[in-house]
């Protein structure tokens, strides 16, 4: 016969799952961790039957005594369900921004609820917990921010778990951390075996454990005010900041494109190890999911009526970009941009089949693809030289300055008709004191950027602007620039004229309002001889009815 005794038998041996279909580079993997596969629903169950058992083997509880413990909510659930036929009385000590399900789940498993004021966070949590447990006899908290049984049970079961089904071909492991223990645990014996690896903690923009400032999130059971002395800063490499629209974005993409029914933990790293795949060209990435997705309806995790719902990085909603969309054509400039890990999955695998997208995505997504490159070109200059500065020419909706805002020395300019950044400035109030009102061909900003910044590298991005203009005017920007910026590099996005087809009706549209006098880096370069072409890509791009081959374009000003 096979069978388990007991449901505590199941904890543990969770699957790790390719995420096959979140459109990375062919290079890159990123496999998730199915913690939230364990009985209770969460990873923390390992945390919670080691730390109990070890208690048991000090003698520090016995048959009818109490455990007192503030928890998120999954660390309450794994201590109940561990603690299930031992005969102990179980209080939680509960922030009460945390899901009324998870609360439901503790009090179903034979716990006591204590709420306490979310905005006092889990130190106001820990606090009241102590209060409890001083006035109980013989009480005991099991202690997971100070107990290193914490993070030993992932040093011995889930760190292995993980080396062992991927053969050690590990190169990134991407999770959060509250207590820190799974972290630590997972991160420490895997840095044993291969110190190459790197640690990726993802952290809510609103915690302190990864640095900032404190702030309210909604994002559950990672982040803390404090470093628990179970977190070992010292395992992690990098730290990748996540708000909560990108973390609820993240579980809602779990679940559409890969059926895995997640937290907003879960999101949270998804959405970090999608910001990682898109700058690096290959390597193995291991996510790691804690907890399941429906102990959160509560909290309109997955509250979305179809993808005109979802919010991005910037806190748009797509049914305002949609007629920004229109008027920023109507202003004869560059598409909005949209950067949420939707859009990541988007334009990291240019092969995606766009039939897929609705109308509005199709549209999106080659502007997304242009910014990506630019992206990494802009970091490739930060890491050659001292101080760059990058002008983004015709910048409608885009937030560069935000998604490269770990380069610290990059400075960003945006460059736009007053009207235009007028729009931008109410959407996106960051980084207005770089705006820049004046038309791309008006030299002053071309003066003002060279005596503002003598030595400075500078990169000069032309998003989706040049392709309204006529050969001439095309000829007479580009050598302006060439004589203010010497050393300057300059990027360009345009359309093939020779590969545009399409329904007529909307190519002859298409045709009035691109004049497209130049579609080529060799042409470029014929008009503006002190332009050389460094690197061509080029992107197919599907919608609206119309069939064409972007090309994006890098030259050094020579």
């Amino acid at each position: 016969m096979n069978y388990y005794s007991s449901m505590q038998e199941l904890i543990g041996h969770t699957p790790l799952v390719l995420l096959g279909n979140m459109g990375v580079k062919p290079g890159v993997n990123i496999f998730a961790k199915l913690e939230l596969m364990n009985p209770s629903g969460s990873v923390k169950d390992r945390t919670a039957f080691y730390m109990l058992n070890d208690a048991e083997r000090r003698g520090l509880i016995h048959r009818g005594g109490t455990i007192v413990e503030a928890t998120a909510g999954n660390t309450g659930l794994g201590i109940a369900f561990a603690a299930l036929n031992r005969g102990y009385k179980v209080i939680f000590v509960v922030p009460d921004k945390f899901s009324a399900e998870k609360q439901t789940l503790m009090r179903a498993l034979g716990a006591e609820i204590v709420n306490t004021p979310r905005q006092y966070g889990m130190q106001g949590a820990v606090r009241k917990a102590t209060e409890i447990r001083e006035s109980i006899p013989g009480a005991i908290s099991l202690g997971q921010f100070e107990n290193q049984s914490n993070p030993l049970a992932h040093y011995e079961t889930t760190g292995p778990e993980i080396y062992n089904d991927l053969e050690g071909r590990i190169d990134y492991v991407v999770a959060g951390a509250g207590s820190g223990g799974t972290y630590t645990g997972i991160l420490r014996y895997l840095k044993e075996q291969n110190p190459a690896i790197r640690g990726i903690l993802a952290d809510p923009v609103g915690s302190t454990m990864g640095g900032g400032e404190h702030a309210d999130y909604n994002i559950e059971g990672i982040g803390n005010d404090f470093i628990a002395a179970t977190m070992d800063m010292q395992l992690v490499d990098e730290v990748i900041k996540i708000n909560d629209t990108e973390a609820f974005a993240g579980s809602r993409l779990l679940a559409r494109q890969e059926g895995i029914f997640a937290g907003s933990s879960s999101g949270a790293a998804l959405s970090a190890a999608l910001k990682l795949a898109a700058r690096i060209d290959r390597g193995n990435i291991v996510v790691v999911l804690p907890d399941r997705g429906d102990r959160y309806f509560s909290t309109q995790l997955y509250d979305t009526v179809g993808d005109k719902q979802l919010t991005f990085t910037n806190n748009i909603s797509l049914t305002l970009l949609i007629p920004l969309y229109m008027r920023a054509l109507e202003n004869r400039k560059a598409h909005p941009m949209l950067s949420d890990p939707l859009a990541d999955r988007i334009i990291s695998n240019i092969s995606y089949d766009f039939s897929q997208l609705d109308a509005e995505r199709k549209s999106g997504s080659c502007c997304v693809a242009r910014a990506h490159y630019y992206d990494d070109s802009v970091r490739k200059a930060s890491a050659a030289h001292d101080e760059v500065v990058v002008v983004n020419v015709g910048c409608g909706l885009d937030t560069r300055f935000h998604r490269l805002q770990d380069l610290r020395n990059v400075q960003f300019y945006e460059l736009d008709l007053p009207d235009v950044l007028d729009i931008r400035s109410q959407l996106i109030p960051e980084n207005t004191e770089n705006h820049m009102p004046f038309s791309m061909f008006d030299t002053s900003w071309m003066e003002q950027i060279r005596q503002n910044h003598p030595e400075s590298h500078i990169i000069i991005i032309f998003e989706g602007v040049l392709m309204y203009y006529s050969e001439e005017q095309v000829r007479l920007l580009l050598n302006d620039i060439t004589a203010h910026f010497p050393d300057g590099e300059v990027f360009f996005d345009m359309c093939d004229r020779n590969c545009l087809t399409g329904n007529l009706a909307i190519l002859r549209d298409f045709k009035s309002r691109f004049k497209m006098g130049v579609d080529s880096g060799r042409e470029i370069e014929r008009i503006a001889p002190k332009l050389k072409l460094i690197e061509q890509r080029s992107n197919p791009v599907i919608g609206h009815d119309l069939n064409a081959t972007w090309q994006m374009l890098q030259f050094k000003v020579v």
